[in-house]
């Protein structure tokens, strides 16, 4: 989990995956285009950080593979 951000930026993403290279991906796309990221490889971590830092958009993939 990757929680280091400035607090209160008006564009937090919180991407939710299992997938590492997924998550690098699209944290190296974002961080490029100024966004801050969270991770979360489950939907308990993303849930936790979602209720600590308000995330502006949450990016996931569907269960159902």
């Amino acid at each position: 989990m990757n929680t280091a951000f400035v607090p209160n930026n008006p564009s937090l993403i919180l991407v939710i995956d299992d997938d590492l290279v997924i998550r690098f991906q699209l944290r190296q796309a974002l961080t490029q285009q100024g966004y801050q990221i969270l991770e979360a490889t489950d939907g308990k971590d993303g849930l936790d950080l979602f209720t600590r830092y308000h995330p502006d958009i949450i990016l996931s993939k569907s269960g159902g593979e």
